[in-house]
C-alpha cells in the first residue's frame, strides 16, 4: 500500500480546508523530484491509497489528517476547483505566478500546491489580525488629529 505524507513541525493541531486541499494537490501529482537526478520525473505507478499530514515533534508524533484513496478523489476534485480560480486570478492580474517558488515540468512553469492555495483560502488567523490592524489604524487616526464625519 502506498501512502503520501506531508510532515508539519509546527505546534499547532489546526485542521482545515487548506490541509484537504493540500493532499488532493499532491495527489494529482503528475511528476515527483528526484534529488538524485535533479530533475522532475514522471509518476508511473500506482496513485497512493491514502495519505496523512503528519504532525511530527521531538516528543510526539500526532497524525492531524488521514484520508482514504475515496477522499482523496474528491479532494483531488476539490484542488482542481482551487486552481481553475488561481488561474482565473493569474489570467486578470491580481495573482501572479511566482518566481522563487515555480517549478518547471516539461517546460510548463507551475505553482506549488502550497502557493495556490494561499491564494484561494484565508489563513484562520487573518480576520483577528485584520481587526487589530484596523483598531490600530484608528486609535493612531485619533492621535494624529483625523476625524470620520458620517451624515444620520
Amino acid at each position: 500500500m502506498l501512502t503520501l505524507f506531508d510532515w508539519k513541525s509546527s505546534a499547532s493541531g489546526y485542521v482545515g480546508a487548506e490541509m484537504w486541499l493540500q493532499l488532493g494537490g499532491y495527489y494529482g501529482a503528475t511528476h515527483a523530484f528526484d534529488a538524485d537526478a535533479l530533475a522532475w520525473m514522471p509518476l508511473n505507478g500506482a496513485p497512493p491509497q491514502a495519505a496523512a499530514i503528519v504532525n511530527i515533534r521531538p516528543e510526539r508524533c500526532k497524525v492531524l489528517l488521514h484520508l482514504t484513496q475515496a477522499q482523496l478523489d474528491t479532494a483531488l476534485t476539490n484542488f482542481r476547483e482551487a486552481k481553475d480560480i488561481f488561474d482565473w486570478l493569474v489570467e486578470r492580474g491580481f495573482a501572479k505566478l511566482p518566481e522563487k517558488e515555480e517549478y518547471r515540468v516539461d517546460g510548463a512553469q507551475l505553482p506549488s500546491v502550497t502557493y495556490i492555495i494561499q491564494h484561494i483560502i484565508a489563513k484562520p488567523g487573518l480576520m483577528d489580525w485584520s481587526y487589530a490592524n484596523g483598531l490600530e489604524a484608528g486609535l493612531r487616526a485619533a492621535q494624529v488629529g483625523w476625524t470620520t464625519c458620517m451624515k444620520r
